[in-house]
Formats: structure tokens, sequence, C-alpha cells
């Protein structure tokens, strides 16, 4: 005979968990990540043309960005200047290049500009001779653009000294070169064309170039290679 403990215990079938609650394995949870990924992208990527093609359809390049957002959209402007090009418009693939050159270069020269003039001035009275605050004028101009206040219409503002010019005497540059010299940030820029420029030239009492306009050349090629003695 048997005894009641040799007997089989009946077996216990469990059901299986919906399939909503089963923890997903490896494979699932790759596919969620990645479809949250592309989702991400995709609405980033949006965006980005989007500003593009906003910079592209005004006149005035758009406000900064930090660095961690201009080194993404410095990446998809790449991607988005390489399809234009396949698609054949190189016009205005190069014309949205030069737009966003013109906007890093602006916010880096306001930068330098904030940090060259950063001490404050309240007030400026100039009344014509010299050491009565010209060079103090050309200052708080130029840190009223670089800080946001006031000069907004211009794009770009190069202010040079003629007592750092004078270093340069005899020594032959164009335009361009010069603001390469001066500014490091505008040799991003292609072309100065259609832009607002102004250029401060402080210091006039201090110039040791020649100023016989009757006897010099004019020139009116940026790109034009001319000695000092003869830009004036």
């Amino acid at each position: 005979m048997r005894s009641d403990r040799s007997k089989d215990h009946p077996l216990n079938f469990r059901e299986a968990p919906p399939e909503d609650q089963r923890e997903p394995g490896p494979k699932e949870q790759l596919d969620a990540i990645f479809r949250r990924l592309e989702k991400d992208v995709l609405t980033f990527v949006k965006e980005q043309l989007q500003r593009l093609h906003r910079l592209l359809a005004s006149d005035y390049p758009e406000c900064s960005e930090s660095e961690e957002e201009e080194q993404s959209s410095r990446e998809v402007l790449n991607i988005t200047l390489d399809f234009l090009r396949r698609m054949d418009q190189e016009q205005l693939a190069q014309r949205l290049q030069h737009k966003t050159a013109v906007g890093v270069c602006k916010d880096k020269l306001k930068s330098h500009l904030q940090q060259r003039f950063s001490q404050p001035i309240r007030a400026v009275l100039t009344k014509g001779v010299a050491g009565v605050g010209k060079t103090v004028l050309t200052q708080k101009f130029s840190l009223d653009w670089a800080e946001g206040r006031a000069n907004q219409e211009l794009q770009l503002l190069f202010p040079f000294t003629f007592r750092e010019l004078n270093v340069l005497r005899d020594t032959q540059f164009s335009l361009v070169e010069l603001l390469h010299h001066f500014f490091s940030p505008s040799k991003a820029l292609c072309s100065f064309q259609q832009l607002q420029v102004l250029f401060i030239f402080d210091g006039l009492d201090e110039c040791r170039l020649p100023l016989d306009f009757s006897r010099t050349r004019v020139l009116s090629d940026p790109q034009s290679l001319s000695q000092w003695t003869c830009c004036w």
C-alpha cells in the first residue's frame, strides 16, 4: 500500500501575464529607444530647418545661440548645404552659408567689443578739439552695439585706431585682409556685399599716414591690395 505522503501532488499551472505587462526584452528596449530617438531627431531637424528658412527669408542674421546649440546647428547646416547642392541649388546654398557666417561673425565681434570696451560709460560730451572725449564716444557707440542696446540696424561694426594702423605703414593690405588682421571672426565671411557695415577710424590727430587725397588712387574693390600710403 502507498501512503498519502507518496501521492503525487497536483501540478500548479500559472497563467502567463498579459502581453502589455511583460518585462520588455533587450530587443524591445532597443526598439523603444530608437523610436523615441527618431521622434526627437526629426523634431530637432524640423526646428533647425525652419530656423534656416527664416534666416534666408530675413535681411538680418538671427540671435546668437549657446555653444552647444551652435555646434548642433552647424551640423544640421552642413547637412542642409549638402542636400541643397545635390538639388542643384548652389546659389541658394552659398547664400545660406554666407548669412550664417555673418551671424557667427556678428556674435563673436560683439563679444570681443564687450571685453574691449567693458568700462562703464554713463555720459558722453564731445566738443571738437583734441582730448575732449571723441575716443570715448566711439567706444560708447561700439559698446552699445555689442551689448544690443543701440545701433542694431548695423549688422557689423569694425572700430580701428590710427595708433594701430600706424604700425602697418608701408605694408600692403586689402580692406578684407585688414579686417582679417584685426578682427579674426571676419575670416568666416566670404563677402561684405548687401551688409550694413560701419567702419570707425579713431584718433586722426595721431595719424602718421599721408592723407593727400588729391593724389590718392581710389579703390572700390575690397579685395584690392594697396599700401597704407595710398589708402587714405
